[in-house]
């Protein structure tokens, strides 16, 4: 059986969504009101979540290989920006700046972590 996210009921798609979401920048789960509880029940039932019944109601994405796949070329805003620092740092290597390249990598892994707090703080 193949799964098709999109054919799953409004609320069922909109968990499924969040936790994709929240899986993708290393949330093992994310807590949901009682509420969206029958939801994951049915998610649950299907084998795509894991669900927790505390006083969090925990509910977490089961990683099947599908998704994983989907997933592994994600990478986070953060990290991206790291890899854009990266590739300025090479290119200006590249012209044989060296020295202007050892003076810029302290303000280009500041301005990364500047980034990286920032990322921080709006999670």
């Amino acid at each position: 059986m193949t799964f098709d996210d999109e054919k799953l009921p409004p609320t069922q798609y909109l968990l499924y969504g969040v936790l994709v979401a929240r899986y993708r920048t290393g949330e093992p789960y994310w807590t949901f009101h009682s509420k969206a509880l029958p939801a994951a029940q049915a998610l649950a039932a299907a084998g795509l979540v894991t669900y927790w019944v505390d006083s969090g109601n925990r509910v977490g994405l089961r990683p099947t290989d599908r998704l994983i796949r989907e997933l592994g070329d994600y990478q986070t805003p953060r990290d991206k920006e790291i890899d854009k620092l990266k590739a300025r740092i090479a290119f200006l290597e590249e012209l044989h700046l060296d020295a202007l390249a050892e003076r810029l990598a302290p303000l280009l892994e500041q301005r990364a972590a500047a980034a990286a707090a920032k990322n921080d703080k709006e999670e």
